[in-house]
This record gives structure tokens, C-alpha cells and sequence, in this order.
């Protein structure tokens, strides 16, 4: 016979290390890690320590807030993909700024619905050594100066101006490129 009674009952996830538990919500999106606060006083805060930031169709509010309450000392990958209204482009710099001072090593980037847009990431971008994939779905490429992307392994580009970018990625023989116009 069947009793509840006779089942263990105690909260098995929360026994888990900070680390494994970090893990898996690294492999949600943002949102979805953000909900575990509801689950128990202990990942209250895990989330603002999570590597892996995916933001898609987002709105600004909670973007915002997530850089805000962020405490993780680096981050892995930052993922925004945005296809409904654009963010504005102080918005965008801003977190951009955020992850290229957190030494991202993947950073993707799609506003591909809106290329008319003309966005044009800060220069800091450029000059971040922590990137080792970048993808770039959204926007013109306005290089001033030189590109420091030393660990950079992987590079897809779908921008309206390419000549001059080409003329600043010469030097990156060792790194894939995948371009569409």
C-alpha cells in the first residue's frame, strides 16, 4: 500500500553544492535562473552569480536589473538577442560595457531584424583580450584604433559595412570567420 508518510520528503536540489547548482543555471535562460529565488531562502541570490547571462526579447526593465544585482566576478557568455523593438543604444552600450568589464569570453549579439538600425557597439568592445567567440548580429562596425581580440577563436559577423572591418581583422588568421551580408 501506497503512503505518502512513508516517502522522504527533504528538499534534495537544495543539498546540492553551490557550484553544481550554478551549473545548471547557467544552462537557462535568465529569466527562468531569476524564478529560482521563489524556490527557498538558499538560491535567493544564486542567480546574480551565474556565468552564463541570456537575454532573449527581454525587456529593459529587467536587463537593467539583472547587471544591477549581478555579483559574479566574471562572465562566461552574455547572450542578447532582441527582435521585437530595439533597445536604445545607450541601453545596449551600457550592457555591453557591463560584460566586456566582466572579461567575456562569448558574447552574441542579435538584432538581426533591425539592421537598418545603424547600432554601433562602444569601442571598448574592441579592445576586450577575454573574447574568444563573438558574434555580431546587428549592426554597422565603426573600428577607431586597434582590435585587441587576442584569445578570439570564432567570429561571425552579419553587419551592414564590411570593408573597413575586413581591413581591421587581417591580422586573425587563426580565427573563423563566418560573414553574411
Amino acid at each position: 500500500m501506497y503512503s505518502w508518510r512513508s516517502h522522504d520528503h527533504r528538499d534534495r536540489l537544495s543539498e546540492l553544492p553551490d557550484s553544481l547548482i550554478l551549473m545548471i543555471l547557467s544552462l537557462l535562460e535568465t529569466r527562468y535562473a531569476f524564478t529560482t529565488t521563489f524556490l527557498s531562502k538558499r538560491w535567493r541570490d544564486l542567480w546574480t552569480t551565474v556565468p552564463r547571462l541570456k537575454f532573449v526579447e527581454e525587456g529593459r526593465n529587467f536587463i537593467c536589473g539583472v547587471v544591477a544585482r549581478f555579483r559574479g566576478v566574471k562572465i562566461v557568455s552574455f547572450y542578447l538577442s532582441w527582435f521585437d523593438q530595439l533597445p536604445t543604444s545607450s541601453d545596449v552600450d551600457s550592457w555591453l560595457l557591463f560584460a566586456v568589464e566582466k572579461q567575456v569570453e562569448e558574447l552574441y549579439v542579435d538584432f538581426e531584424a533591425h539592421l537598418d538600425a545603424h547600432y554601433c557597439p562602444p569601442q571598448c568592445l574592441y579592445s576586450c583580450s577575454s573574447i574568444t567567440e563573438l558574434h555580431l548580429a546587428c549592426c554597422w562596425l565603426e573600428i577607431e584604433g586597434s582590435v585587441q581580440w587576442n584569445r578570439l577563436k570564432s567570429l561571425y559577423l552579419e553587419v551592414l559595412n564590411t570593408s573597413r572591418v575586413m581591413m581591421s581583422l587581417t591580422n586573425f588568421s587563426r580565427v573563423h570567420l563566418a560573414w553574411k551580408r
